[in-house]
């Protein structure tokens, strides 16, 4: 995942500034000579990256609430005593 996001982000970061064929770096060979085909996965990248970070986001939510509602689970509420499960 990691590698997939850096993948994302070295491809992002050219910005449509430099052609596919002078960028160096393993990743980010072939892809098109095209402007027009680079601007558009910028922009499908872009996409996918902020998509990638909503859904990361929505995930540490997730975590907290389960975190929260086993918490709830195994003690009182009033009290903040153990309960039976706890």
């Amino acid at each position: 995942m990691a590698q997939a996001v850096e993948t994302l982000r070295l491809i992002s970061d050219t910005q449509g500034l430099v052609p596919a064929k002078e960028l160096e770096h393993p990743l980010l060979k072939g892809l098109p000579d095209d402007w027009a085909d680079i601007r558009t996965y910028r922009k499908l990248l872009q996409d996918a990256l902020s998509l990638a970070q909503e859904t990361q986001e929505d995930l540490t939510n997730a975590q907290r609430r389960i975190a929260t509602l086993e918490h709830l689970s195994r003690t009182d509420e009033t009290t903040g005593l153990l309960n039976r499960r706890g």
